[in-house]
């Protein structure tokens, strides 16, 4: 279990203080987060309680949630576990996640009430551990990751096919710092 919720706690220079985002058992795993231009924040979480990844924002002046995986099947599946994420210059959202049952690198993007897009970016074992998310000038993917069978540093971008990806290993096993996540941006 994780916890009985997802909060976000904020600190006024005297007292702190949290708010509940998404409430329920199991729900605010593995947590990315942005705060745009117009300080609206967008929280990315594992609900492991349904198997789903969400996104949830402050935009409208309360906490609203929205689903962005499941997966094909949401009970042998765990989207959402070890998420980054990022905003581009078109306030698309692109998240970086392990599917932490069949331990494959999922990529999903898609803006808070909109439509969703995931692709499975690497499924060769036990891979996608502690992605790491940036996106270049033209808004492209490129994600940094560790892979559990053969432990190495791995790193993936967009292919000019849509919804391929090139995956290159950075370091080898020997030369990767266990324990350490990988930052990319």
């Amino acid at each position: 279990p994780c916890g009985v919720g997802l909060r976000i706690a904020s600190y006024d220079g005297s007292s702190g203080s949290y708010t509940n985002v998404d409430q329920g058992a199991n729900r605010g795993c593995e947590s990315a987060i942005v705060i745009d231009e117009s300080d609206h924040i967008y929280i990315a979480y594992q609900d492991r309680s349904s198997s789903k990844l969400k996104i949830a924002t402050d935009k409208s002046g309360s906490w609203d949630s929205y689903l962005v995986d499941t997966g094909t099947s949401p009970s042998k599946l765990y989207p959402g576990y070890m998420t980054s994420m990022v905003m581009d210059q078109q306030g698309q959202f692109h998240i970086a996640h392990q599917d932490n049952k069949e331990y494959d690198l999922r990529y999903s993007t898609g803006a808070p009430n909109g439509q969703w897009t995931t692709t499975i970016v690497e499924a060769t074992g036990h891979t996608g551990r502690d992605p790491s998310i940036a996106v270049d000038a033209a808004d492209q993917p490129h994600i940094v990751y560790h892979s559990w069978s053969g432990q190495n540093l791995n790193y993936a971008t967009t292919d000019p096919v849509p919804g391929s990806w090139t995956v290159t290993t950075k370091a080898k096993s020997s030369d990767v710092r266990h324990g350490s996540s990988p930052s990319i941006a």
